[in-house]
């Protein structure tokens, strides 16, 4: 048991799951398509990550300072950070958290949209 909330995308019809956990505590979900194996290399996929950071609502406030962010609130009194350098990533935490998430889809904008509609969730909820 982690004992923290793992974020994730929710469940999608004809989608594998690859689920990674590295040595820091990092989890990241990766949405594969029907036909692609686990493990395959191309980051060409919608991966939704929880990193843990220390004061993470903090630290995208101090991110949201830098050349070309946007924030934008979120549920729950979260706030979210896109950069127009790197629009295909979106980065989220909620006061009082020290876990930080990350959505990244290959399409600029998409996981923005996946983000501000509150589709982005522990998973169990």
């Amino acid at each position: 048991m982690l004992g923290h909330p793992v974020y994730w995308a929710g469940a999608r019809s004809g989608t594998t799951y690859e689920l990674t956990q590295t040595a820091d505590g990092r989890i990241y979900i990766r949405y594969l398509p029907k036909g692609v194996r686990v493990g395959d290399q191309h980051a060409n996929y919608l991966i939704v990550a929880t990193y843990p950071v220390r004061n993470a609502y903090r630290a995208v406030q101090t991110a949201a300072k830098e050349k070309g962010a946007e924030t934008f609130g979120i549920a729950n009194g979260g706030k979210a950070l896109v950069n127009s350098s790197a629009p295909t990533n979106v980065y989220f935490a909620y006061p009082r958290s020290d876990y930080q998430v990350e959505v990244f889809d290959p399409h600029p904008g998409r996981a923005r949209s996946l983000v501000s509609s509150g589709k982005i969730r522990p998973l169990g909820s």
